[in-house]
């Protein structure tokens, strides 16, 4: 889709997110023909092989509960411990003093970043604009009070200076 037709600074940062995973696919299509070109039987082998490892070593990495060794169902979206209950939850965010809260501006790889990431750190820059403007409108609509306030009280403050000299 072309986003350039709107003003949008997230349209703009969409537009360079598919321009980037088109050139992604254009570069896949020439690497796969760079392996056409070499025999299939030999690549199947090693291909077979290392794929065959790694997915052993993902298996037995990722299917235990770092607490009790059951088979885990939850993951700590601040550090990714894996649980299997609330029971191994709350053991875990006890023992490691962990919030379980995740960190909106830890670093993402820029081979894992994607569009959920995109997202996040969009939303993230959304909020702190709300905030900042939430905090300036409050700071303008209290001017008005603080002075009409000072103004009130301000002469009665003024005596209790002067009396205050005179009495030392």
């Amino acid at each position: 889709m072309d986003y350039s037709n709107f003003a949008d600074p997230l349209a703009l940062i969409l537009q360079d997110y598919e321009d980037s995973d088109e050139k992604n696919v254009e570069s896949k299509s020439s690497s796969d023909q760079i392996l056409s070109g070499i025999s299939t039987a030999a690549l199947s082998d090693s291909l077979k092989k290392t794929t065959s490892k790694l997915q052993l070593q993902k298996q037995t990495k990722s299917t235990k509960c770092q607490n009790c060794d059951n088979v885990w169902k939850y993951k700590c979206p601040r550090c990714n411990f894996h649980s299997c209950s609330l029971d191994c939850c709350k053991i875990h965010k006890e023992k490691y003093s962990c919030n379980g809260i995740r960190s909106k501006v830890e670093f993402v790889p820029i081979e894992q970043y994607g569009y959920k990431n995109l997202m996040s750190d969009y939303v993230f820059l959304e909020d702190v604009s709300r905030t900042i403007d939430s905090a300036h409108r409050y700071i303008i609509d209290n001017k008005r009070t603080r002075k009409r306030n000072y103004n009130k009280y301000s002469h009665t403050l003024k005596r209790k200076k002067f009396n205050k000299r005179q009495q030392e």
